[in-house]
């Protein structure tokens, strides 16, 4: 080496004491940038693949184009891993480890469907349901619930859930009484712990239904759409053979209203083209309910939604429209002590405050299939998720004749999750990238392929909705970043 540039390297100065300033500078010789921006009007909101954020002023944020930033500022940005140094790169990586944990682990919530049968045909209905009165094969027998059981105790995650759906899983009576038991005795003896939750339409329920399930430690969950005008046109008793009832006189909310009331069970709507216009008090009635965080979701284009989609089915921008009114007056409703919000925006809260993502499915990036939430149908098919399950392309085996390892990190899996990773050039560069949610079983369903575009779509529409809506009220008030966490238990 030319003794010129050991002298050079030798006289290298990465930090500079300003008596103007009284502060040390340091130079960009020191650091590496390791964000991208996105505008909040006067701010800037700075991310990484970690899930490291700042908000910064204008005249801060301009000021990282220069040679050298005061100490203060480098320190934040080197805390948050926004600027890459000798002494942190460690630290981020762990950082991102962290981060990506819910998409590359063992799953960690199970959902069997107990049967296809239902009691109710409601219009929008996405799952591929018979009559109630159809025959027992429609029903998961007690050889294939063990064979499930077998094949989720392969996972590693010491806390596991599981949640019963349907059809109408109250319908399957005996397998539930005696598989409940046995997933409870199985997990214990493994030394995990396990959640056990039923989604039911609550038409069924009843006092020796809810003794099992508080006997048990079952929760259990329902749907109601609003008000009787709303709930009594969708959410309908099925038709018996040669019936010519008009849907309005085979409404359920009556029953439902009253079942949900009596357990004080937390209810989930679905919002369609007629709901809309109701959508406050659709958002009142799980208010009523102290529901910390409300549900309103669009539907899915799959089997009976897709069928009646010109009367169930909303546009994109109608849907934004209407989410946007709702978070308005979520927002009107706050006072100290209580923030009440939608359940995409807590979730986007999580993921801001826990620098982790989520552990829900079409809410993660990349998607939660299979290791936030895999999916068992009555034959011990096994899909990725719950909307994936009446599509073929995303089945990955079959619990009886597939290795746990191949339906679970197999390539199958591989080639789905792929779908959701944000590869177009759009997307290299938005500063929401780490928090974005895609669903390729979404894309599936409203575009009839798989694809991996996700610039433009409703997801991404969602994504910067919500953040843009989010980061925007910490900015205007830092405190209340502090006061959300609180109150939605998130630390």
């Amino acid at each position: 080496m030319d003794s010129r540039d050991t002298e050079c390297c030798d006289a290298r100065v990465e930090v500079y004491y300003d008596r103007t300033l009284r502060t040390n500078l340091v130079f960009r010789n020191g650091w590496i940038p390791n964000y991208v921006a996105r505008s909040l009007g006067s701010s800037w909101f700075l991310s990484n693949a970690a899930g490291g954020w700042q908000i910064l002023s204008d005249e801060v944020f301009r000021g990282l184009s220069s040679a050298a930033l005061a100490e203060p500022l480098f320190r934040t940005l080197e805390r948050h891993h926004l600027l890459l140094t000798e002494t942190n790169h460690a630290g981020y990586w762990h950082a991102y480890r962290e981060w990506t944990t819910p998409h590359f682990r063992h799953p960690v919530h199970h959902i069997i469907i107990s049967t296809l049968r239902c009691n109710l045909a409601c219009t929008y209905c996405h799952a591929a349901i018979v009559p109630a009165s159809a025959g027992r094969e429609h029903d998961l027998d007690d050889q294939t619930a063990d064979a499930i059981l077998q094949f989720a105790l392969n996972s590693r995650a010491r806390v596991q859930s599981f949640e019963f759906q349907g059809g109408e899983s109250l319908l399957n009576r005996e397998l539930l009484r005696s598989f409940i038991p046995r997933l409870r005795k199985a997990y214990m003896s493994a030394g995990k712990d396990v959640y056990v939750s039923v989604q039911t339409n609550a038409v069924l329920l009843n006092d020796r239904w809810m003794e099992f399930f508080k006997q048990h430690d079952v929760s259990v969950s329902t749907s109601l759409d609003g008000p009787p005008e709303v709930h009594d046109h969708q959410r309908i008793f099925a038709t018996t053979c040669g019936s010519t009832e008009p849907a309005g006189s085979r409404g359920t909310y009556s029953i439902v209203a009253t079942n949900a009331n009596k357990y004080d069970l937390p209810i989930l709507p679905t919002i369609t083209r007629l709901s809309l216009r109701f959508w406050r008090q659709i958002i009142d009635q799980q208010l009523e309910r102290s529901q910390r965080v409300v549900a309103f979701q669009p539907l899915y284009p799959i089997n009976s939604a897709q069928k009646n989609w010109s009367e169930v089915g909303i546009s994109e921008s109608e849907f934004l429209e209407s989410y946007d009114t709702v978070m308005r007056y979520l927002k009107s409703l706050w006072k100290p002590g209580y923030y009440p919000l939608e359940r995409r925006f807590e979730l986007a809260l999580r993921k801001l405050v826990l620098a982790r993502d989520v552990d829900f499915a079409d809410f993660s990036s990349p998607c939660g299939m299979v290791h936030s939430q895999i999916v068992y149908h009555t034959n011990g098919d096994v899909y990725t998720c719950d909307e994936g399950r009446d599509f073929p392309e995303f089945r990955l085996g079959n619990v009886k004749t597939d290795s746990y390892e191949e339906i679970v990190f197999g390539q199958k899996m591989r080639q789905l999750k792929t779908l959701s990773i944000r590869s177009d050039p759009e997307c290299q560069s938005c500063a929401y990238r780490p928090f974005c949610s895609a669903c390729p079983v979404h894309e599936r369903a409203v575009g009839g392929r798989l694809t991996a575009r996700h610039a433009g779509t409703l997801g991404c529409r969602m994504t910067l909705y919500i953040f843009d809506t989010l980061l925007g009220w910490i900015k205007d008030d830092p405190p209340i970043l502090q006061a959300l966490a609180t109150y939605h238990g998130i630390s």
